[in-house]
C-alpha cells in the first residue's frame, strides 16, 4: 500500500474555477489526475497548527489538545495519530516540510525523528529518495509556496497567481519523477483558506470564518480512477483519519466519517482567534456553524449568517446549542452574562451603608465639569 499526502498550505478553495481553468493552471493539473474533489470540506480550526492536529488524530481541537493557535502537534497532541497505525502495519514514511517551520511542530510527539525527512528544500532530490520498490509507503508533502507567495506579493490577485503557478509546477515535477499510478491513493489538501487584503480591511471581522478562510481544499485519487468527480457531501479534516483507517483494512469507531462513505455530519463547528498573530493564552472570539448550503456566524456581541441574509434562528436557542457544543464558547458565554451582571451592579449608586447619599459617576462628571467652568471664569475676571 503507497499513499501519498500532499498539504498545500493555506490553500482557498473557492479561487479555484475547475469549469474555466486554463491548460496549464493548478485546477487543470487536478482534473488531469482523475479522483474526487470535496468542495464542502471545512477545518474546524482554520490555522495550521490547529488543523493538523485534526489531521493527525481525527479529533476535533477541544479534544485533541491543539486548541490555540501557538498549540502545535508536536508539543500539545495529546491524542495518538494515524501514524501510530501505520508504523504497526510496517510502513516507511517519507515527511518534506521546510526545516526552518518544522521546528514549530507540525508533525505529531516524536515523529520529528521517524522516518525519512528532507535537509533542505531540495523537492526533486527528495522525492528521487523515496524508495518506490518497498511494499509501504506513507510520504506526507508540505508545499508552503502559495503561503510563502502571499507573503512575498500581498494576499492580492498578483501573489495568488504567482503561488498557484508554483505550487502546479512542483506537483507536476512530482509526478513526472513518480507516475501518480505507483501510489495507491493520493492525497492533496490544504489546512485553512485566507482573506485577500481588501477583504481583511473592509469586511467585518466575523466573517473570518466564512468558506474564505475555513472551507479547505480535499482531494482524493485512487488508483485507476481517470475521471474527475466533484462530490459535495459536507465534510471536514478529521475525516482523513477514517479514511486512511479504510485504505489499509482497518477498522475504526471514533470521530468523522470515511470520505469513501455516503455518511456526513449534519454540521461542523469552526472557531477562530481574533487576531491572526499567536499569542500567549490566546482566546477564541469566533465560532460558526456549518451546513452544508450555509454557516451561522456567532462573535461575543453579533449573529449571522455568511450569505448576509437576516439570522432567523432563535437566539436563546442558538447559544444554548453552542454551549453544549463548543468548551470555548460555553466559558466565554459565562463570563458575558456576568460581564451583564457587572452592569446591574455599577448601577447601584444610591447610598452608602450608613444611609449616607452616593455621588453617581455622572453626578460626578456634572460637578467636574461645573467646577472646572467656574475656575475659568475665575481666572478670565482676574
Amino acid at each position: 500500500m503507497k499513499i501519498l499526502s500532499i498539504m498545500c498550505d493555506m490553500l482557498r478553495p473557492n479561487i479555484l474555477d475547475f469549469h474555466r481553468c486554463r491548460e496549464d493552471s493548478y485546477e487543470n493539473l487536478l482534473k488531469s489526475l482523475g479522483g474526487t474533489y470535496y468542495c464542502n470540506c471545512f477545518s474546524q480550526g482554520p490555522d495550521t497548527g490547529r488543523s493538523m492536529g485534526c489531521y493527525w488524530s481525527g479529533m476535533i481541537p477541544q479534544d485533541n489538545g491543539c486548541n490555540t493557535r501557538a498549540k502545535y502537534p508536536k508539543f500539545y497532541l495529546k491524542e495518538s495519530s494515524f501514524l501510530d497505525e501505520l508504523v504497526k502495519e510496517d510502513f516507511d514514511l517519507y515527511f518534506f516540510t521546510n526545516p526552518n517551520e518544522k521546528i514549530l511542530g507540525d508533525l505529531p510527539p516524536t515523529y520529528e525523528t521517524i522516518g525519512t525527512h528532507n535537509e533542505d528544500l531540495n523537492f526533486i532530490k527528495f522525492i528521487k529518495g523515496i524508495d518506490m520498490s518497498r511494499s509501504n509507503i506513507y510520504a506526507h508533502l508540505v508545499l508552503t509556496d502559495f503561503h510563502w507567495a502571499l507573503d512575498d506579493y500581498g494576499a492580492n490577485g498578483e501573489g495568488v497567481e504567482i503561488g498557484l503557478r508554483i505550487l502546479k509546477e512542483n506537483i507536476s515535477n512530482l509526478f513526472h519523477v513518480i507516475s501518480p499510478d505507483e501510489f495507491d491513493y493520493i492525497i492533496i489538501f490544504s489546512d485553512h483558506g485566507f482573506k485577500y487584503d481588501v477583504e481583511f480591511e473592509k469586511e467585518n471581522k466575523v466573517l473570518l470564518l466564512n468558506r474564505d478562510r475555513s472551507n479547505t481544499v480535499m482531494f482524493i485519487r485512487k488508483k485507476g480512477d481517470d475521471e474527475f468527480k466533484v462530490n459535495e457531501k459536507l465534510c471536514s479534516i478529521i475525516d482523513v483519519f477514517p479514511t486512511i483507517y479504510e485504505m489499509i483494512g482497518k477498522e475504526y469507531q471514533g470521530y468523522g466519517y470515511s470520505l469513501f462513505s455516503d455518511s456526513e455530519p449534519e454540521y461542523i463547528i469552526s472557531e477562530d482567534h481574533g487576531s491572526f498573530l499567536p499569542q500567549v493564552n490566546q482566546r477564541i472570539e469566533y465560532w460558526a456553524v456549518i451546513k452544508k448550503n450555509v454557516i451561522y456566524l456567532r462573535s461575543y456581541t453579533e449573529y449571522c449568517r455568511d450569505d448576509g441574509k437576516e439570522f432567523e434562528l432563535d437566539k436563546k436557542e442558538f447559544d444554548e446549542f453552542l454551549c453544549d457544543k463548543s468548551m470555548s464558547f460555553k466559558e466565554a458565554f459565562k463570563q458575558l452574562n456576568i460581564l451583564e451582571l457587572y452592569k446591574v451592579m455599577a448601577s447601584d449608586k444610591s447610598v452608602y451603608t450608613n444611609g449616607e447619599a452616593r455621588y453617581t459617576i455622572g453626578k460626578y462628571n456634572l460637578i467636574k465639569r461645573f467646577r472646572r467652568k467656574l475656575n475659568k471664569n475665575r481666572k478670565r475676571n482676574i
